[in-house]
């Protein structure tokens, strides 16, 4: 490869859209799904985490069925399933049918789960790593941000099914990019067996300490996530009263500070170094988390608190582009999509992390201004211990390095002297 080719970094950035959308938006449309097909919260609920499960329990299995099949086939076997089962929920008379079709939907996405290092790997010089995943990790935010206002507008104009048809399109503009820009070599297409299962090459990866100390550290870092979604609505509305639009608007400085720093992270990570980035990223998540714990009464601007949050979405964003070009460096080839699977595995673990925390936090103060300030306790100090893993690593692998060389040294001495005793 003599050049990064960025038309297919684009066609990447099209399949993250199409997923980051997907699940901006669809928690939105659960009461006119069930209003329509006549299905309590109970059952609603299932309309996420039927695609959820497959996502999280398939994406490490896909990523070794992509590495295998090569990455332009299972690319566009994906995108083309992903927009096949959107028209199916989309047309389903009743909710069984909608989570089945959410269930095969869960499946294509398991695959794009991994593909990010795949293709990422496949068509960018190393030097050029860190901006690729700068842009695809910019993306997510911004469909955060764009997603819920686009999505509640669909819903209440065209109705919910409009969620899922719009996936449609996306699909066919993405495949068509994806024809045109990926590399056409790499594989065939296999049928998914067992060996699919086997979890030891993604043990023996894990343990690499350059592959699973920065991907601990992203499940750590990454919970700092829970402070949007969980602790500022309640935070919000019980102390500032302040109306769940003008919540929603605060909350989204975050993710705004996240896709506005992302692009320049990856830029600076190709210049100075992944892992650095990556750290300092970890660094002003902490910085962010901190600023949340003060105590911020009822009598506070809310330029107050989007201010802090949007530090800590800078630091989200300084984080996770750099940290995943890192942990791509120290990743076998051959494995990249596997090393995607897992990495997306780390993250929804620290997505999921997040807002327990913050929930146990917030109930264990009683709510309100002592809330807050243990929820952001909580989730500083689990920051913090992503920091102290990245460290850890630096450390390590400079101590490698160093023996490295005294090894390279000490055989340079050997040969020295065996040539003098030769002369």
């Amino acid at each position: 490869m003599k050049q990064t080719n960025w038309a297919a970094i684009v066609a990447l950035a099209f399949a993250i859209v199409l997923m980051a959308l997907d699940m901006s938006i669809v928690a939105l449309a659960l009461p006119a799904i069930g209003e329509d097909l006549g299905a309590a919260p109970s059952g609603t609920q299932w309309v996420v985490l039927s695609y959820l499960i497959p996502v999280a329990l398939l994406s490490i299995p896909a990523g070794r069925w992509t590495d295998r099949s090569g990455t332009k086939p299972a690319f566009l076997v994906a995108v083309a399933a992903f927009g096949a089962t959107s028209a199916l929920i989309a047309a389903s008379p009743t909710l069984a049918m909608l989570m089945v079709g959410r269930v095969l939907q869960g499946v294509a996405g398991a695959v794009l789960n991994g593909m990010a290092y795949r293709v990422v790997a496949d068509v960018t010089l190393p030097e050029h790593r860190g901006r690729a995943m700068g842009i695809v990790t910019s993306l997510i935010p911004l469909s955060m941000v764009a997603g819920p206002g686009v999505g509640g507008l669909m819903v209440e104009t065209f109705g919910w099914r409009s969620i899922f048809l719009v996936n449609v399109p996306i699909a066919l503009i993405t495949l068509a990019l994806g024809l045109r820009a990926l590399p056409g070599g790499g594989g065939r297409l296999l049928s998914p067996n067992l060996s699919m299962f086997n979890m030891r090459p993604v043990v023996a990866l894990v343990r690499r300490p350059a592959v699973g100390g920065p991907l601990l550290a992203l499940m750590l870092v990454v919970t700092g996530v829970g402070m949007p979604f969980f602790l500022m609505p309640y935070y919000l509305d019980e102390v500032l009263g302040v109306s769940a639009h003008v919540s929603g608007t605060v909350i989204l400085t975050l993710p705004a500070g996240t896709a506005l720093v992302s692009p320049i992270a990856g830029w600076l990570a190709d210049r100075f170094g992944a892992s650095r980035l990556a750290l300092i990223g970890a660094l002003v998540s902490v910085g962010g988390m901190v600023l949340l714990i003060p105590p911020v009464g009822p009598g506070a601007s809310l330029a107050d608190i989007a201010w802090r949050l949007f530090i800590l979405g800078v630091g989200q964003g300084l984080f996770s582009g750099p940290l995943q070009a890192a942990v791509m460096a120290a990743v076998p080839g051959n494995m990249m999509a596997t090393a995607g699977g897992v990495a997306a595995l780390f993250r929804t673990a620290g997505f999921a992390i997040g807002p327990a925390a913050a929930a146990t936090s917030w109930t264990w103060a009683a709510g309100g201004v002592s809330g807050l300030q243990a929820g952001a306790t909580s989730l500083a100090v689990l920051t913090a211990l992503g920091v102290l893993a990245l460290l850890v690593v630096r450390l390590r692998t400079a101590a490698s390095k160093a023996d490295e060389m005294a090894v390279a040294a000490d055989s340079d001495d050997v040969d020295r002297t065996s040539q003098a005793k030769g002369k």
